[in-house]
């Protein structure tokens, strides 16, 4: 492990992980490591198995050499590349790598601004790639047009199961896109959208494509439209849906109405396990009723966590 260790001579480190073949994991979180340091860190990747480089500035020169890396390893699994400076020139080089690349399971893009061009490149690569698993590309500057086309590549792809991409302006066609995905993509088990400026009929959408989905485990949608609609459609996919387990409703424009249509749904569900929900209204009578409705069923349902914050 050498995050925030001020690193002098990557060279050197790259070679005695290449000579011993021993080192897996390598950490150089926080090491002010630019793009003169990526080539030994693309020669290296091709004996490690998790490499940890957020948190420094490659840049988009250092992305496209470390891309080369992606497209060279039969090894690596986890690459996490956030906080880097990239834009969508390195994105797109990384993007591309992976229609290569058949090891890495994880990758982490967060805090990049890798834009519309970059977001669809990466959904080029969801489309064809067969072993990515985990995807995080939160607040990385994705619009609609960007959105649209991941969200398009989830009809395709059937190995990515979590995919993180909460802080990103989606808009209305990037969220009607979402749902569709949803609907019929029968592999995405973690989903996460908060803070994706959904409006309610997106969100309620979203909320009706969980009616056909039989995958999600997870789905975060927390900080976006919320309303009566909404909470109805919500309650009635908690209602019919059998494998969601965790639901997180934080920070949205629910009122005590909503809040209690939403926590009588939980009396018909057998799935869910955990829901955070924020209420405006938290000393209001019906739902502190509700809550010791629902408290009270605990032991003979599987809620094991009902968080409510005000």
């Amino acid at each position: 492990m050498l995050d925030d260790n001020n690193i002098t001579s990557v060279k050197d480190i790259s070679t005695a992980v290449i000579n011993t073949n021993t080192v897996k994991v390598l950490n150089m979180w926080n090491n002010d490591l630019t793009s003169q340091e990526a080539s030994a860190i693309s020669d290296m990747m091709t004996c490690l198995e998790e490499l940890y480089i957020s948190d420094n500035k490659l840049g988009d020169d250092g992305a496209v050499i470390i891309s080369k890396g992606i497209t060279e390893t039969n090894t690596l699994r986890v690459l996490t590349i956030g906080v880097n400076n990239i834009t969508s020139t390195g994105a797109i080089a990384i993007a591309n790598s992976l229609l290569h690349n058949t090891s890495l399971e994880e990758l982490d893009m967060r805090f990049n601004a890798i834009g519309q061009d970059g977001a669809t490149a990466i959904a080029q690569a969801i489309t064809n790639n067969k072993t990515l698993k985990k995807l995080i590309i939160n607040k990385c500057e994705i619009t609609s047009t960007g959105a649209t086309a991941i969200a398009n590549s989830l009809l395709h792809n059937t190995s990515l199961e979590v995919l993180d991409m909460n802080w990103n302006a989606i808009g209305k066609d990037g969220a009607t896109a979402i749902a569709q995905a949803i609907t019929n993509n029968k592999t995405l088990k973690k989903l996460n959208i908060n803070r994706c400026e959904i409006t309610s009929t997106e969100a309620t959408a979203i909320a009706n494509s969980l009616l056909h989905n039989t995958s999600l485990e997870e789905l975060q949608l927390s900080y976006n439209a919320m309303g009566k609609d909404v909470a109805t459609a919500i309650a009635h996919a908690i209602t019919n849906n059998k494998t969601l387990k965790e639901l997180y409703l934080c920070g949205g424009t629910i009122d005590e109405q909503s809040a209690v249509i939403i926590m009588r749904s939980l009396h018909h569900n057998n799935s869910i396990t955990k829901l955070y929900l924020l209420y405006r209204l938290v000393d209001n009578d019906n739902v502190k009723r509700e809550v010791e409705h629902i408290n009270r069923r605990r032991r003979k349902s599987n809620v094991q966590e009902l968080l409510l914050y005000n």
